[in-house]
């Protein structure tokens, strides 16, 4: 006599049949079950498009883009801050501040994106009339600081700047809301670096020329003081070839006088060049690509439509797979089915269906 109790295990085409779910899913069936779903695929997939369409043509924006290099500093201002350099001043000519990577800071600086917001643009390419960026961004805010700060957070994520140190070139893209705007504001950018160039410049040079113009007058007085001094030894001593002591003294002199007239002289060509450069606006960036025409949707409407679709039909083949799976378990007579439906029974939305 077995000690063990005999447990009859069913036959599989009976859990087959109990369990439809269970049995292998073969390619037909997927077929069928696609057609069957075909209008929920086909909804999805245009609700999906148009909804991801929609979401990017209200948040389209576009993006200008300008390229320019600095330019190197002058021979003459180089030479005047050397000469400076001899004498114990500091006038700022070495140039180091002109680099690609000078400018990138200067792009993004808070002292600039707040001059880029205070400033007036075009909305669109049909505007002849300028507006303020915070009233054209439509930034808003309890105080005016607080607008402000909030246009400069905006203008911070809006412009981007890269460097090609190999090139020497710096790229500039700005970012609006229309063509016209993006353009603008990266033009402006540009106005403002060449603006800010041209007063930094012109400072350095004010103070160059008002440190050669008092050095000058030093280098005068030293140079008449050894002139006067060369005469009046010349005037004692007509005779002085005949004496070693007198020819030395005559040549120290000389070299005296010799070494005042060049640096005057060098000091004279460094003022004139000083001044020259007190007045000149000529620019230190060379543009090489301006922004105009440059603007760009920064995203497509095509490539998000495509991937509306796709995650539209992807979600309506799953809902459509979700609700076949629960016609074919309301219909089941296993002992998971009628599992799965007394759980389903403890949710109202499913107590009808299962019921």
């Amino acid at each position: 006599m077995d000690q063990h109790p005999r447990i009859d295990r069913p036959a599989l085409s009976e859990l087959t049949r109990e369990a439809p779910w269970a049995a292998p899913v073969s390619p037909i069936g997927v077929a069928n079950f696609v057609l069957r779903s075909s209008r929920w695929l086909a909804g999805g997939a245009v609700l999906g498009g148009a909804l991801f369409a929609t979401a990017t043509l209200a948040t389209r924006s576009y993006v200008a883009e300008s390229r320019f290099t600095p330019q190197s500093s002058s021979g003459g201002q180089a030479q005047i801050a050397g000469l400076a350099a001899q004498f114990g001043f500091n006038v700022g000519g070495s140039g180091d501040g002109e680099s690609i990577d000078f400018y990138v800071q200067l792009l993004k600086s808070r002292e600039l994106l707040t001059q880029l917001a205070g400033a007036s643009y075009p909305a669109s390419a049909a505007d002849t009339t300028r507006r303020p960026y915070m009233e054209i961004a439509e930034v808003g805010g309890a105080t005016p600081d607080e607008r402000l700060q909030r246009a400069v957070g905006r203008l911070e994520k809006a412009v981007t700047v890269a460097r090609d140190a190999k090139a020497n070139l710096v790229t500039v893209r700005t970012t609006a809301a229309t063509p016209a705007l993006a353009v603008a504001l990266n033009a402006e950018l540009l106005e403002r670096v060449n603006a800010f160039n041209l007063e930094k410049r012109q400072t350095r040079a004010v103070a160059e020329r008002e440190f050669v113009e008092t050095r000058m007058r030093q280098a005068r007085t030293e140079l008449d003081a050894a002139e006067a001094e060369l005469e009046a030894f010349l005037t004692r001593n007509r005779a002085f070839q005949g004496s070693p002591q007198l020819t030395f003294d005559r040549e120290r002199l000389g070299r005296r006088v010799e070494l005042r007239q060049k640096i005057y002289l060098t000091l004279t060509e460094a003022y004139e060049k000083a001044r020259i450069e007190e007045v000149r606006n000529t620019p230190l960036i060379t543009v090489i690509d301006r922004p105009a025409g440059s603007a760009e949707p920064s995203s497509s409407i095509v490539k998000s439509t495509a991937i509306g679709v796709i995650l539209g039909g992807a979600l309506a083949l799953g809902l459509a797979f979700v609700r076949e799976y629960l016609r074919i378990a309301a219909g089941g007579t296993g002992a998971d089915a009628s599992e799965l439906r007394s759980l389903l029974h403890g949710f109202r939305p499913f107590r009808r269906r299962v019921a």
